[in-house]
């Protein structure tokens, strides 16, 4: 996997493919449902039943009000939350306020009409991770949930480059994103290749332009020491 990279430089990412460690072996992925109706809360308990990690669904009483749910995301150490896109427009608002006031900071994912067929119409501008289109298609439904969990697993991440502004910037992007990263870093392949030896990681970010052993040689000399670690 290639990205482009920051001043010119080049960014070769490798990305193990089953990066689950022992710790991850007691991951639950808790979901909050927010809907009117039975028939998500049954989709996606039917989807949740076909994922590779354990999946908690809990049904957020809507009769006690927005104000109260809201509250109730907030507090709870929440992953997902899934929200119906037929709750009134004001309503949504309070729900994502929770979501983003909760400390977990769950994942915030739409359910809406068939018809919502753009991200903007989707979640009448309302800031969002992923969406579902009604009729619900189970197969979609466990997908989304698969893409949950691997963003919520704890994930050790290895930034290799010469440039240690160029790490810097590459920490502070990955950082901020929703992913659970620990970050470490290498100043050039040789140590990349002594690093990943001996400990393990789940993303590599590799400068292709690093003098001495660049990103695609490391790249090569991970794989190979590591045959059976995914990559």
């Amino acid at each position: 996997m290639e990205f482009p990279a920051f001043g010119g430089s080049h960014v070769v990412c490798g990305l193990r493919r089953h990066g689950r460690g022992m710790s991850d072996d007691l991951f639950c992925l808790k979901v909050l449902n927010v809907s009117r109706t039975a028939e998500q809360s049954d989709v996606l308990r039917r989807a949740a039943s076909l994922c590779s990690a354990p999946v908690e669904i809990d049904d957020a009483d809507t009769s006690l009000g927005a104000a109260s749910v809201a509250a109730s995301i907030a507090r709870g150490a929440f992953d997902v939350v899934f929200v119906d896109l037929e709750i009134p427009r004001p309503t949504l608002q309070k729900l994502l306020d929770g979501a983003h006031a909760s400390g977990s900071n769950p994942l915030a994912i739409f359910v809406g009409p068939s018809d919502a067929r753009t991200r903007a119409v989707l979640t009448h501008g309302l800031d969002i991770d992923g969406g579902l289109l009604r009729p619900i298609d189970p197969d979609q439904a466990t997908a989304l949930l698969e893409s949950c969990v691997r963003a919520r697993l704890q994930c050790r991440a290895l930034i290799v480059d010469d440039s240690s502004t160029v790490r810097s910037v590459i920490r502070k992007v990955v950082q901020a994103s929703r992913y659970r990263l620990t970050v470490d870093e290498a100043v050039d392949g040789a140590a990349a290749i002594e690093m990943t030896s001996r400990e393990r990681f789940d993303i590599v970010f590799l400068n292709c332009n690093m003098p001495g052993i660049d990103g695609f040689a490391a790249l090569d000399a991970i794989r190979n020491s590591n045959p059976d670690g995914g990559w």
